[in-house]
């Protein structure tokens, strides 16, 4: 039998090359089909497990963050900010933010244009040979570009005092910024162990629970069951905003079997390992992020979740900026769009957008911009000028939306003229400066927006992550597809909480948001499928 070191270095070794697995000189598409083609984060999960089994949580969480969400942190790291580098090397930053800036426009540009161009059906033999000397030049440049870049990055790290640029931030460092007012909750779910690591900066050293009732088969029964019971309630007929109430008629007690199992055998044990108490007022309840998705414990805490810790770490730093929607701070930009061409009609966007409006002007008793673009003034031009400035500080999406497992730049939101596609966002948003203000918050009141393949689960690729890695503080979403006639109910609700005097936590806002359209709904299937797809991420 192996000596407990010698596992762990053998494991250690496979996370090294799992984060080697995804190189800038492929396309995104590419890094994440072949993430999913591999075991790499069946790798990553076993040594987590193996890490606990010897006693190292935090080395267990340090492997976590360096195996998952590898293509959102490549994106991350072309859009650094270089301004410490530019006071004391200022050529080098220039030619590493010019390199960095390249790059990542290419990126979106081939995954782009390159994939509409071959999804035409009149592909002739003459553009197939031009397609393949148009792709084989774009990767000749991508390659080189790839090399400069890291030629420049070797430079820059053997200049003093940068020696840790764009290294990945240690774990103990990640978790000092972590949030201090509620719980960060990481699972587990591993062929040999399942188990939570329950994370609180001002308790100490991280906390691992071992979830010995549940196991990886118990949870692969209940996402089978709960994918069957969506499709059977017409939750998955489209990935479209719904205009009709779903179905729920059969298998009536299918999702709710589904939350009482993840209740009993995940969240019980840590619910009553934190000593954590029901309570009527939400005020009093604790705030928990999680990395994971869906919600069972409404009644104990308020839940928020993240795609890894890091993210939730970068955006804990500084206070939170309640500059939002008050007088003389930033605006609210609302885009709806009821009638997109070929699309069905969702009226409930009109009647989301108003109430909206409505609530922000009773909330703002200064000159804050409140600007709503609709229908035919929500062209792809005139949505992609206004987030791209700095004058709104929250941004509401009632449209379509859909996403786009094979190319995920091409994901995005049905407007007048088009879509505007992640790609576009992430392009126009930027890195920006050190200093400059990020937006608050994105609300995306679409369908599925936060819905990720589930072979590339730990990657987070959807729209929610995508609108993180825009630089959004948090976003609101929905991990399946959400009727027509309650989505305006529960952004009415969300924004009077947000906008309120003790407002500015969209977590919070959003918790009692579902929880009021709950009680209203009573505990059934047409409730369930009506407010639990509701998920927040962030801060």
């Amino acid at each position: 039998m192996l000596e407990p070191r010698s596992v762990l270095h053998a494991h250690e070794a496979a996370v090294n090359i799992v984060s080697l697995l995804v190189g800038l000189d492929r396309r995104v598409e590419e890094r994440h089909s072949k993430l999913a083609r591999s075991s790499a984060h069946g790798v990553v999960r076993a040594a987590f497990a193996a890490a606990l089994k010897h006693g190292e949580a935090e080395k267990a969480l340090g492997w976590l963050e360096q195996g998952r969400c590898l293509v959102w942190r490549q994106i991350h790291d072309l859009k650094t900010p270089v301004e410490g580098l530019e006071l004391e090397h200022a050529e080098l930053a220039r030619r590493f933010s010019s390199l960095s800036t390249q790059l990542e426009e290419l990126h979106i540009c081939i995954s782009h244009t390159r994939s509409e161009a071959l999804d035409s059906t009149a592909v002739t033999e003459e553009f197939g040979m031009a397609s393949r000397f148009f792709e084989e030049s774009e990767l000749h440049r991508q390659t080189k570009l790839v090399q400069d870049w890291e030629d420049i990055l070797r430079t820059v790290r053997e200049k003093d005092g940068f020696e840790a640029f764009l290294r990945p931030v240690p774990i103990s460092e990640i978790l000092g910024k972590l949030p201090r007012n509620g719980y960060t909750i990481v699972l587990n779910v591993d062929a040999a162990r399942c188990d939570a690591i329950v994370i609180s900066p001002s308790a100490g050293r991280p906390r691992p629970i071992r979830l010995s009732e549940f196991s990886e088969w118990q949870g692969e029964m209940m996402f089978r069951r709960l994918q069957g019971f969506l499709r059977k309630s017409g939750a998955r007929e489209a990935i479209y905003r719904a205009v009709t109430r779903f179905r729920a008629k059969s298998d009536k007690d299918n999702i709710e079997w589904v939350l009482k199992e993840l209740w009993e055998y995940v969240v019980k044990p840590i619910v009553a390992y934190l000593q954590l108490k029901p309570s009527s007022n939400p005020a009093d309840r604790t705030r928990i992020w999680w990395c994971v998705t869906g919600d069972a414990l409404i009644d104990y805490a308020i839940s928020s979740y993240t795609p890894s810790l890091a993210v939730l770490a970068q955006r804990t730093q500084g206070p939170p900026k309640r500059t939002v929607l008050q007088p003389g701070g930033r605006g609210l930009l609302i885009i709806s769009h009821s009638n997109a061409p070929g699309l069905n009609s969702i009226p409930g966007t009109r009647s989301e957008a108003r109430a909206i409006q409505s609530v922000a002007e009773e909330s703002i008793s200064g000159p804050t911009s409140v600007v709503h673009l609709e229908n035919e003034s929500a062209t792809v031009e005139s949505v992609k000028r206004q987030i791209s400035s700095s004058k709104f500080g929250v941004v509401h999406f009632a449209c379509h939306a859909n996403q786009d497992f094979k190319t995920s730049m091409r994901s995005g939101f049905h407007l007048e003229d088009g879509k505007l596609s992640l790609g576009d966002i992430i392009g126009r948003r930027g890195g920006g400066s050190a200093g400059e203000d990020k937006p608050e918050l994105a609300f995306l009141s679409a369908c599925e927006t936060g819905t990720g393949k589930m072979e590339l689960s730990e990657e987070a690729v959807h729209l929610v992550a995508g609108m993180l890695a825009a630089g959004y503080r948090g976003v609101v979403g929905t991990i399946w597809s959400i009727p027509d006639a309650y989505a305006p109910e529960i952004a009415e609700e969300f924004y009077k909480e947000y906008l309120g005097t003790e407002g500015g936590d969209a977590g919070y806002a959003l918790h009692c948001a579902t929880e009021r359209l709950r009680k209203r709904l009573g505990n059934s299937n047409p409730s369930f499928l009506a407010w639990v797809p509701f998920v927040h991420f962030g801060m």
